[in-house]
């Protein structure tokens, strides 16, 4: 049990936590491989601009 940890930690960076919860909240922005597409959320924030709630 702790070597599974250690093991873990020892491939585990800092901004996986992050990630992971970035991945959580908006899976629709991470090709099939994992990798982020921040083209398509800059697309998405600037159409977002534009449109209308109401």
């Amino acid at each position: 049990m702790i070597r599974d940890a250690r093991e873990h930690n020892e491939t585990v960076t800092p901004n996986d936590f992050e990630i992971e919860r970035i991945r959580a909240a908006l899976p629709e922005y991470f090709d099939k491989d994992g990798n982020f597409m921040i083209d398509t959320l800059e697309e998405a924030l600037r159409g977002g601009a534009d449109q209308s709630f109401a």
